[in-house]
């Protein structure tokens, strides 16, 4: 169980890395892979002093929380203190009894391996940090890959956002993006990475730039969309665990999705969405009607 666990981590000197932000983006520049200016924020002031010299909006970020949590987007001043303030604030979850026992039991499940590198702050100093907007429309690649070697992939923009300005896509158009491609098989071979993630980027479609945002270690919503995107990543995978014959990617031309249930939260009750697929689990009737039964909830 331990080696289980720790090929699937993969190499663990780089979890800070994988995990922030800042530290991702740093490790970026070095591969030469473009990411908007950046500080970190010790202070309010620091970020005023940012937005000043680099034009607004400008986005304000937090370490250790999830989601649209630790984004804001700030077009005045007036947002920024308020995204400040807010993501200031500590936590409403304490650390609790139950919390310490499943750290102590995956302390000793990993052997003691990976505690410090798993537990140790994200990084030093400041938990906030801001960035200048990149311009462009919002972009994600899905990846997988296995001990850092790049296995395949499938490149979106979005077509729409849920919520608007920071939130995630809700819609997207798959295509074919060499330079999202050579930057997601550069980033998981420099951190020795196994298994699915997730790189966002902003894409400037007029002039072709791409600026490089963050690294989710997680599989994202796109992971199961490879037979609309020349090839299923779990196949890729599979073969690599296996040492079987690599998969070929098959051509594909581009294509709209509208992602469940991030479209439908978005609009429970649209009946066009304007997409050319609709990404519903209709083979899962019971789980496709209890995700219908919270939309109006969520949205």
């Amino acid at each position: 169980m331990r080696e289980i666990l720790l090929r699937s981590l993969g190499e663990a000197r780089t979890f800070p890395v994988r995990s922030s932000r800042p530290l991702a983006r740093r490790m970026a520049a070095q591969l030469g892979i473009a990411a908007p200016p950046s500080a970190p924020v010790p202070y309010l002031q620091a970020a005023e002093t940012f937005a000043r010299d680099h034009g607004w909006p400008v986005v304000l970020t937090r370490e250790g929380r999830t989601g649209g949590d630790r984004v804001r987007v700030c077009v005045d001043s007036t947002d920024l203190r308020a995204a400040y303030a807010a993501l200031t604030q500590e936590d409403e979850t304490p650390r609790n009894a139950k919390w310490a026992l499943r750290y102590a039991f995956w302390s000793l499940m990993t052997g003691f391996h990976l505690t410090g590198d798993l537990t140790r702050p994200l990084q030093d100093g400041a938990l906030l940090a801001i960035e200048a907007m990149a311009p462009g429309r919002p972009a994600t690649y899905t990846a997988v890959s296995y001990d850092g070697r790049w296995l395949g992939g499938i490149a979106a923009v979005a077509e729409r956002v849920h919520p608007p300005g920071s939130g995630a896509s809700s819609a997207v158009r798959l295509l074919h993006d060499p330079a999202m491609t050579d930057a997601a098989r550069k980033l998981v071979g420099r951190l020795g990475f196994t298994g699915f993630s997730g790189l966002d980027f902003m894409r400037d479609e007029a002039s072709g730039q791409l600026w490089f945002l963050k690294f989710n270690a997680r599989p994202t919503p796109l992971s199961h969309l490879g037979r609309l995107a020349g090839g299923d990543l779990c196949t890729a995978l599979m073969a690599a665990v296996t040492n079987a014959f690599p998969v070929q990617p098959r051509a594909f031309h581009e294509t709209t999705v509208a992602l469940f249930p991030q479209d439908w939260a978005r609009d429970p009750d649209a009946t066009d969405r304007g997409m050319e697929h609709l990404d519903m689990p209709e083979d899962d009737e019971r789980l496709l009607a209890t995700m219908q039964a919270q939309l109006p909830r969520r949205a």
